[in-house]
């Protein structure tokens, strides 16, 4: 016995002209052709406005079955809307097919609308809403296979506008103090999230963007007070080792072999110098250098 379709590709046709005016997707044919006409008045989309205009002369859209499947419908769906964009006819789907907005253009009032900033009290709504929020693992990565699938590849024109428009961009105190909460919020409500990210690692492409961004900037004092008040507590919490922990005699022992024999190039040399040309080291600094090499030529300094 065959087994009945999953799903139907159908087109809408104008009974005046016979020309192809929307093509969708559904599990019930019959159903979903009534839905049409039914909730024509519910909506304001070309696709109302001309189901309701054939109403107003007695007539209906005829629905015609294009193909039938059991999965994978997304591609069959796109595939019709293309063909009989192709062939010029004057369709009213919104998108180019498929889950969610993929292809939906705006008009002109909708874009007007949606780019009025809204007021206080919905901005605080909207944050309270999703700060509650908490994704599973399996949520994050269907989430992310739609937004992967909505925009498959950024174009380097797409890319470099993108860039443009957030160049030199400041966000202020108040925005990065919310963007930071927010984020520790989430980290705090999904502690393997908070293993995974430290897990990862950079690629080389990734580290010499860093050391083009990072280069040459320098940190408020604020911000180095924060740094080194962040370091001191993880140092103190065990959550990270302190870089110039006392090596042990074999580490020190291979260091010094590896170390052995080594020759700066000139440009490492010059590069050296001009870092520490002007620089004036504190009383303390020399104090602290000074009891450094004399503990590792084995002088008690005590």
């Amino acid at each position: 016995m065959q087994p009945k379709p999953v799903w139907f590709i159908y087109a809408l046709k104008d009974p005046r002209s016979g020309e192809v005016r929307y093509v969708g997707v559904t599990t019930d044919i019959k159903q979903r052709a009534t839905q049409h006409f039914a909730s024509r008045n519910q909506y304001q989309t070309a696709k109302t406005k001309w189901i309701c205009e054939l109403a107003t002369q007695d007539l209906r859209p005829i629905c015609e079955v294009l193909e039938t499947g059991f999965d994978k419908w997304v591609a069959a769906e796109r595939k019709w809307i293309r063909h009989f964009r192709t062939l010029g006819c004057d369709l009213t789907n919104a998108t180019l097919g498929g889950e969610g907005t993929y292809g939906l253009v705006h008009s002109p009032e909708t874009r007007a609308k949606l780019s009025k900033p809204r007021s206080p009290e919905g901005r605080a709504k909207i944050s309270a809403a999703n700060s509650r929020r908490v994704y599973t693992p399996e949520m994050r990565a269907h989430l992310s296979k739609i937004a992967s699938a909505r925009h498959p590849v950024f174009t380097p024109e797409h890319a470099k506008n993108l860039s443009a428009a957030l160049k030199g961009k400041v966000k202020s105190p108040e925005h990065r103090a919310k963007l930071a909460a927010a984020a520790r919020a989430r980290l705090d409500a999904d502690p393997s999230r908070r293993e995974e990210l430290r897990k990862q690692a950079h690629s080389a492409e990734t580290h010499a963007k860093i050391a083009i961004t990072l280069t040459g900037r320098r940190h408020l004092p604020e911000a180095c007070a924060k740094v080194s008040q962040a370091l001191r507590q993880a140092y103190a919490d065990g959550t990270r080792r302190p870089r110039h922990t006392p090596l042990s005699p074999e580490h020190r022992a291979k260091v010094s072999a590896g170390l052995r024999g080594r020759v700066q190039s000139a440009e490492t040399r010059a590069k050296i110098g001009a870092a520490h040309r002007g620089k004036v080291t504190s009383a303390e600094t020399r104090a602290k250098i000074s009891a450094t090499k004399r503990r590792t030529r084995g002088i008690n300094v005590n």
